[in-house]
């Protein structure tokens, strides 16, 4: 028995530290169970299951009678897991088991009991299901339903509508109207979110009423997870189901004082008064931490019989019985002498039996105090487990009755439908605004996607000059499927089909050539371990236009022939990247690299923000000292873009560079140092001509302490910017001074803060022109209902503007369920100019806002 409890010891234990944050899947017990944690050898499984049977048994009845049970006791035979469950617990167990699955599933499974002769298979089956029904909490034993809830619930997220009116000269405005709805439904559990927007209304240049309809649905699966989490903690003991209820220190103890009360018992006939004592010299707490020299030296030295050792103790025991049989003692010496004898004998048997429960104890070399010691950590690493919802979906098929649905929408990642954005890769899809259906799974490591909907980008501009030859609007269809979820290592091939879409919007006719447009990809991603992650993906695009005028039937089929060509101008319509993104803890260092090639023939309507025709590639360092008190971090990114598909030298050329320093000097004084570079030059045969330049190099401070009595904070900035661009009479060089601060102070219970920025051109040749923009305010409390800030401002724009104003802000909470919050801002012009219009004089906002929940 004390081998068991070892065994059990360090099945618990042990196997949970090592398993308790797996890579993969381990199983606990060799059956259907998949949860995390002990993998552990069929001996010792067993050794686990004798304590939670012994628990079963002595934990009080629950009435049965009328409980959901479509299993008969004859029907199990002779199974291992269900050894020693009396016939009550048994009936439990199997009403357990019924409610553990759906009505039909139930059924199922109940007639194939009658059939199936395969023990092994049925053990598995009830040494998972025997630890679920040991974590169940009493008041579900045994009627309730495990099952989620059933039916349709709506739960009402919010409502909100806006009115506002512009007359700002040369701006497109007038009356605009917002309204928004937001909503969840959750049909047999599963929450779906429900989103929709309107704005409509009319500008100056029409009469017409304009409007947009946004609506979205989209599964909500962290929603979902927590419905599921907290349903399994309402129903079951988890720690009671990773067996983190079992004081294995206290049964061992509580076993080895049995065993220690046993060999007392044979002993202390042979002892009388004090003596006695002497079997209470070990307690399992020396068992179970010394080793056998000790405890010999404990029972010897401190026994009261004069010996220290194993030979001094054989040599006394054989003295005694040499003197029982010398004749010269009469017979009330040798009684004496024999009553020495049995006490030594008694100490004997005592001093053995002591040593053969440490014995037993090291067999296998396992280290008692050691592994009972490691219990803690174990618990706080399954704790840990626990908390993470990602885990959730497993321990809802082990321990819920889930539905089809159910479990379908467990490996769901995402489903959305209407006006969405899908992102899967820049090969596939990536920031793709349409209006459509996009959805993702996950299972056994195999990764499925697929989107189908009707791109329509927003922008206006050149629409009427550009529709024909690059569309706005598709009519689109992608999968993606392979090995690994989407963010961790994975192997994914992608497949996309577009065919153009004409259309008409906002008074523009936009008819567009018939084209369609096929694009496949490969992506693959290596996690490093510590190394990090390496990412590649390579993209392929071909385009087949209709010819429209030769009215041949083979011609009216070129628009959906795009796929047969994939492989016709590989480099021209050829995408490719490589990212790496990595760490090296030893150093405190984060570094990235990447990069992407997209020939001037590529085009994937997935991706609308992709550029055709272009190189680009970056690098990214940064690195902490000090304990993160000194850090450093670095960036350049270079794009190459192609101006012409007949001059292969034409390019747009553009680099930026950031290099970015900080050191805190102590918890109140920070300095920053930051360098920024963007600049753009144009190549042409050769010739090299900078078009753009903006470099600026800007020194920040951010202290907060005492000044005097008062709490401050403040945040100074100043800044050397130099720009140079292209301009239509000639360059512009200009050399700018920013300067920044923003202060504030504590005063009572209101705050104090000055914020202003300077922009002055020392050059003289000014791109902008200088700024000078001031505000000097004060926010506080006012009777204990409003939140209020009053502020002084001031605004100058090299005499383009000059403005003196007061802003005034109020917001309050009223009868729990009402806000209000309220806003002005007046301004007086100093100066007449031909540009006050651009600068308003008066602007006011309220909001009244009600919660229905």
């Amino acid at each position: 028995m004390i081998k068991s409890l070892m065994i059990l010891c360090l099945a618990t234990c042990a196997g949970l530290k090592v398993h308790a944050r797996p890579p993969g899947t381990i199983r606990l017990f060799s059956g259907n169970d998949s949860i995390p944690a002990l993998g552990t050898p069929a001996s010792q499984r067993q050794q686990v299951m004798a304590v939670v049977v012994d628990s079963l048994n002595k934990r009080p009845r629950a009435a049965v009678e009328n409980a959901k049970n479509t299993l008969s006791l004859n029907r199990v035979g002779a199974i291992p897991a269900l050894n020693g469950l009396n016939d009550t617990v048994k009936k439990e167990l199997f009403s357990y088991v019924a409610r553990s699955y759906s009505a039909s599933k139930a059924a199922a499974f109940a007639k194939g009991m009658t059939v199936l002769k395969d023990t092994a298979v049925l053990n598995d089956f009830f040494t998972a299901k025997l630890r679920g029904f040991y974590a169940l909490s009493r008041q579900n034993l045994p009627g309730n339903s495990l099952a989620l809830p059933a039916g349709i619930k709506n739960k009402f997220k919010g409502a909100g509508a806006e009115v506002s009116y512009g007359d700002t000269s040369h701006a497109i405005s007038g009356w605009w109207n917002r309204l928004n709805i937001s909503d969840e439904i959750s049909v047999g559990s599963i929450p779906f979110a429900f989103d929709y927007v309107n704005v409509s209304g009319y500008n100056n240049f029409s009469s017409d009423l304009n409007d947009r309809h946004l609506g979205k649905m989209s599964f909500d699966k962290r929603a979902y997870l927590d419905k599921l989490d907290q349903h399994i903690k309402e129903h079951y003991d988890l720690n009671k189901y990773f067996l983190e209820d079992i004081d294995f220190r206290s049964n061992m103890q509580s076993f080895l004082d049995q065993r220690l009360d046993h060999i007392r018992t044979k002993s202390e006939s042979f002892l009388e008064g004090r003596e006695r004592e002497w079997l209470q010299l070990v307690n399992p707490g020396q068992l179970m931490n010394l080793d056998s020299n000790q405890l010999k030296n404990v029972l010897l030295e401190k026994s009261g019989l004069s010996v220290t050792d194993a030979e001094a103790f054989q040599k006394r025991k054989q003295d005694l019985i040499a003197s029982i049989s010398n004749d010269a003692y009469d017979d009330s010496a040798r009684s004496q002498l024999r009553n020495e004898l049995a006490r030594f004998e008694a100490l004997e048997s005592y001093y053995k039996g002591v040593l053969k429960i440490k014995q037993d104890i090291g067999k296998g070399g396992l280290d008692a105090s050691k592994l009972l010691n490691s219990q803690h950590d174990v618990k706080s690493r399954m704790q840990e487990w626990m908390g993470d919802k990602n885990n959730t979906p497993q321990l809802a098929k082990e321990l819920l009755p889930l539905g089809i649905m159910q479990k379908v929408m467990l490996r769901v990642k995402n489903l959305d439908l209407g006006n969405i954005v899908a992102n899967a890769s820049k090969g596939s899809v990536a920031d793709l605004f349409m209006t459509g259906v996009s959805g993702s799974a996950l299972h056994n490591n195999k990764f499925a996607m697929t989107t189908i909907g009707q791109r329509n980008d927003i922008g206006v501009r050149h629409t009427g000059l550009t529709s024909s030859i690059s569309t706005p609007t598709y009519n689109l269809q992608s999968a993606r499927m392979g090995i690994g979820d989407i963010d961790k290592q994975h192997t994914h091939v992608s497949l996309l089909n577009a065919n153009t879409k004409s259309t008409s919007r906002n008074g523009f006719d936009m008819a567009a050539l018939s084209q369609n447009l096929f694009v496949g990809s490969i992506s693959k991603m290596l996690e490093l371990g510590k190394y990090g992650t390496l990412e590649a993906e390579l993209s392929k695009s071909n385009n087949q236009f209709s010819n429209m005028m030769s009215g041949t039937v083979e011609q009216s089929a070129a628009p959906k022939a795009a796929i047969a060509g994939l492989l016709d101008n590989v480099w021209t319509t050829l995408s490719a990247g490589v990212r790496y993104a990595g760490e090296v803890k030893e150093w405190n260092m984060t570094q990235g690299a990447y990069f992407n090639y997209a020939g001037l023939g590529h085009s994937n309507p997935g991706n609308p923000s992709g550029t055709r025709g272009s190189l680009q590639y970056g690098l990214n360092l940064r690195r902490s000292w000090q304990k993160n008190k000194a850090a450093v971090m670095f960036r350049t990114d270079v794009r190459d873009i192609d101006r012409s598909a007949l001059s292969g030298g034409s390019k747009w050329k553009n680099l930026q560079l950031t290099l970015d320093g900080r050191y805190r000097f102590s918890r109140r004084l920070t300095m920053n140092l930051r360098l920024n570079q963007a600049s753009m030059n144009e190549s042409e045969a050769g010739v090299r001509t900078n078009v753009f330049l903006n470099r600026k190099v800007t020194v920040t401070s951010q202290a907060n302490g005492r000044f005097g009595e008062l709490m401050q904070s403040n945040v100074f900035m100043a800044g050397l910017q130099q720009m140079e661009y292209l301009a239509v009479q000639s360059p512009v060089k200009s050399t700018l001074l920013n300067l920044n601060m923003m202060q504030s102070l504590s005063l009572g219970s209101g705050i104090i803060s000055f914020n202003t920025f300077l922009s002055h051109d020392l050059s003289g040749n000014m791109a902008y022109g200088n700024m000078l923009t001031s505000d000097a305010g004060y926010n506080y409390n006012l009777w204990k209902v409003f939140s209020c800030g009053s502020a002084i401002t001031f605004l100058d724009t090299n005499d383009m503007a000059r403005q003196i104003g007061l802003r005034q802000s109020l917001g309050a909470r009223l009868l729990k369920k009402w806000s209000l919050n309220v806003f002005l801002d007046a301004r007086k012009d100093l100066i007449r100019s031909s540009n006050n219009f651009l600068y308003g004089n008066f602007k006011t906002e309220m909001t009244l806002h009600y919660s229905l929940n």
